[in-house]
């Protein structure tokens, strides 16, 4: 189980701060009870300013804490407490130093997040009137109305049994609820192989749909809230080298901007990751990427946007209105070229609802990998997109 620390009491943060610049400040009161903070790996961005008294703390599933100590003693007294509480209990603080003003531009705040949940809400509401009926009774909290047999459960079970990890009992059974069912919820503590497992079920939701033999092909949705959740089922199917179903990662365009930033500035924005997230991501990209994939040697695209993609390098300043739309238009095209071609389409809950995905996908069985880190509506997002999907 994630610790739980007592925010006041146990880190002895004692008389803070809480808030943005010119968000109104409210205050930390000593041993409040009534806040409590599951932490497991714990993320700080420090102020490198004159003062160097704000710390950023990012916590998983709430807003991040923004708090401006009175003087830098203060706030190396409140890190080192900190980093003692968290050493306690086996778990690790990293702390980087940045600007005072990205941190308030990074700072994921409740004015921010209230808004952001409440969109996905509506949203995920509107589409709930061309879903199907499984995604209602989801989205509603019923009892699925619908229950499809399938008779190819044993069979997906015995001819998937060496792939990745051979399931103990509890898995086994975990699996082929799953198979056999329009609903699954798989719960367990960690390390106790779910994320394992979502890979597994998708590689046979795969296998399955390619014995349906359909017009057009049928695809797996696997999702999680955080880029993070998304490259650890990654990791599986690629570790499953030649035997792995055809898999496309998309990732968001906030990460795909910072990483890859376009040939011209189309919309002014400002990164939400840290340094260290954004060395993280590039650490753990996936050479199955959708940008990757579509520049690739299969790719019929890749000449041309290599070779767009090279002009633009030489002549920045110089890029016709009329060449960035042709390069645009190409870059569409060989985006739902690939993700037509998918057999498992791998992304975060809010990913999913982009377009090039949304209108090319035939989506007929989704799996949310660690909900636990993400909100209630960011879940509800791909189940509510995908109409006709029979299996989540």
């Amino acid at each position: 189980m994630e610790p739980i620390y007592n925010w006041a009491l146990d880190l002895k943060l004692g008389t803070g701060n809480l808030g943005g610049r010119g968000q109104g400040r409210v205050a930390v009161r000593k041993a409040d009870p009534f806040h409590k903070l599951h932490l497991k790996h714990v993320h700080c961005l420090l102020s490198d300013n004159k003062k160097r008294n704000v710390v950023m703390i990012r916590i998983p599933k709430e807003y991040d804490f923004v708090i401006q100590m009175t003087n830098e003693s203060q706030r190396r007294e409140f890190i080192q407490s900190l980093k003692q509480a968290v050493t306690d209990h086996e778990d690790v603080v990293d702390c980087h130093e940045t600007k005072e003003k990205h941190i308030y531009m990074q700072a994921f705040t409740q004015k921010k997040r209230n808004p952001l949940l409440e969109r996905m809400v509506m949203y995920g509401l509107k589409n709930l009137e061309n879903a199907s009926q499984l995604a209602t009774d989801v989205a509603l909290r019923q009892t699925p109305s619908v229950a499809p047999q399938y008779a190819d459960v044993d069979q997906l079970m015995q001819s998937s049994r060496q792939i990745l990890h051979v399931p103990n009992q509890q898995q086994e059974e975990a699996l082929k609820h799953a198979l056999a069912q329009p609903l699954c919820v798989i719960q367990g503590c960690v390390g106790s192989g779910k994320s394992m497992m979502a890979a597994k079920l998708g590689y046979m939701f795969a296998q399955r749909n390619q014995a349906l033999q359909a017009r057009g092909r049928l695809q797996v949705l696997v999702c999680a809230p955080t880029e993070a959740g998304v490259d650890l089922v990654n990791g599986y199917f690629m570790s499953l080298n030649s035997s792995s179903p055809r898999v496309v990662r998309v990732y968001s365009p906030d990460v795909e901007r910072v990483l890859h930033p376009p040939p011209r500035v189309v919309s002014r924005s400002t990164s939400t990751f840290a340094d260290q997230e954004i060395s993280q991501i590039k650490n753990h990209y996936s050479s199955l990427s959708l940008y990757e994939l579509i520049r690739g040697s299969n790719s019929p695209y890749c000449k041309r946007l290599k070779e767009y993609e090279g002009l633009f390098s030489l002549y920045p300043d110089d890029i016709a209105d009329d060449q960035f739309e042709d390069y645009i238009q190409l870059v569409s095209r060989a985006e739902s070229a690939v993700l037509a071609e998918a057999e498992i389409i791998l992304c975060t809950c809010t990913t999913s609802a982009q377009l090039k995905i949304s209108s090319v996908a035939n989506v007929q069985q989704i799996i949310v990998d660690d909900t636990n880190t993400g909100t209630e509506p960011e879940v509800l997002v791909p189940l509510s997109i995908y109409g006709d999907v029979k299996q989540k």
